[in-house]
């Protein structure tokens, strides 16, 4: 029961606004945001990526079938393995079209390639892997010498037509396309 509707709304606004010194506990910040109800608590992995991760990869098209969360192969486990077909009993590591590594909310997506490549091994017919924090994305692809590269970069707070910090690499549009099924 709401006692003061003026004070819930007021509250809804509030995480918008930046984080004053002193004023409350606050471990994660993302440019000066704060999510609301999230006070204090830290986003952690897996509800980066139950709660952001996988909606979007539904919403692009996409289905339950083809996504496995947390994914086991000879390197480790994969957070989520995208596959061309359902994934069942019959499904083999070399259906895998594209791996994604999520990172804590707060986290920086600097390492998180290096980590996957040696997922990409086991997985023969990847094409894509992805890095997320939840709101940004790095796609790479591998070249004809099976080299990693940043392909596409989608911030989902401040889409861009390219990466910032490298114009050669592509941004919000190309991205999303690259996750596409």
């Amino acid at each position: 029961m709401i006692r003061n509707p003026q004070a819930s709304h007021q509250n809804f606004a509030k995480p918008f606004q930046r984080c004053k010194p002193g004023k409350h506990a606050c471990s994660h910040q993302t440019d000066g945001r704060i999510l609301p109800g999230s006070w204090g608590k830290k986003i952690l992995e897996h509800e980066t990526r139950t709660f952001l991760v996988i909606p979007l990869l539904l919403a692009l098209g996409w289905r339950e079938q083809q996504l496995k969360i947390e994914y086991g192969c000879k390197r480790g486990t994969i957070d989520i393995a995208c596959f061309s077909k359902n994934h069942d009993k019959n499904t083999t590591d070399d259906d895998c079209i594209m791996i994604i590594e999520t990172k804590t909310f707060s986290s920086g997506l600097d390492f998180a390639d290096k980590q996957v490549e040696g997922y990409a091994e086991c997985c023969k017919n990847c094409k894509k892997i992805v890095s997320t924090n939840g709101f940004c994305y790095k796609v790479f692809e591998f070249d004809q010498n099976n080299k990693l590269n940043l392909i596409a970069y989608l911030n989902l707070l401040r889409p861009s037509k390219q990466y910032p910090l490298d114009d050669t690499v592509g941004g919000a549009l190309e991205a999303i396309t690259m996750l596409l099924p």
